[in-house]
């Protein structure tokens, strides 16, 4: 259960200008009346975790499209921004603040991204170091380095899959379906021309700017990192070594 005072870190926490969403309701108001709105809210998210359908209602985002070129003729010269109702915003910042110190003993030592504690520049040395092992071998069995381009990496994640990462590294039952819920049951409506588009639900991805996004990133990469640990223990793949730790098993975010 979420305590109510990790919901009034979480509101604190939050930039108080912030745009609103559809309930048209800046954080701010949130922290200037704390007193007077926590019950409401702490009620809110007690209902939400016993019944995350409770969620429902206010799952319900606004995209805006903020041009990136002067001219804008494709979608992708578009950057998307979410603008999620306060009460969603608080039930994600306290369910990320949950999953936030826990993230070094769930993720594997070899991922780096979105984990507290660790750093990317680490990877790319050991990449560096297994390159140049790489090149430095001599003989006629070869090697290979494969690639793995995350553009748009948030849009890709299949929801589906979502779970099995969620379940898998033992995280309570409701906390994991109240994290389903806001990822998807999610609803749409984009802002054009001065108006509301109607409302629709996305097919996939993760929300961008949503505080829980980069988390379930990197369980799910660490899923794939899992899936590859296991064919390189199963004689399928054959690791590459190097000196010291450069045993280089997982995708690196450069």
């Amino acid at each position: 259960m979420i305590a109510p005072e990790e919901m009034k870190a979480a509101v604190m926490a939050t930039g108080p200008l912030k745009a609103p969403g559809l309930d048209g309701l800046n954080p701010i108001f949130f922290q200037r009346f704390w007193d007077l709105v926590s019950p409401t809210v702490c009620d809110f998210a007690t209902k939400c975790w016993a019944d995350p359908m409770t969620n429902k209602e206010l799952n319900v985002t606004i995209i805006v499209l903020i041009p990136k070129v002067p001219r804008p003729v494709q979608i992708k010269q578009f950057r998307p921004i979410s603008l999620c109702n306060v009460g969603y915003k608080i039930i994600t910042k306290c369910l990320a603040e949950t999953l936030k110190p826990l993230m070094p003993k769930l993720v594997h030592e070899t991922q780096t991204s979105f984990v507290a504690g660790r750093h990317i520049p680490n990877n790319i040395c050991i990449l560096q170091e297994v390159v140049h092992s790489m090149r430095a071998k001599t003989g006629q069995r070869g090697w290979m380095a494969i690639k793995v381009y995350l553009a748009k990496a948030y849009d890709c994640i299949r929801r589906s899959f979502v779970h099995d990462p969620l379940q898998a590294v033992g995280l309570p039952p409701s906390f994991t379906d109240l994290t389903m819920q806001c990822i998807t049951y999610a609803r749409m409506r984009i802002q054009w021309n001065g108006g509301l588009t109607d409302q629709f639900t996305p097919s996939g991805g993760l929300r961008q700017g949503c505080s829980l996004s980069p988390y379930i990133c990197a369980l799910c990469m660490d899923r794939l990192s899992h899936m590859i640990r296991v064919a390189v223990e199963e004689g399928e793949w054959m690791l590459q070594t190097g000196s010291g730790r450069a045993k280089l098993v997982s995708p690196v975010f450069c």
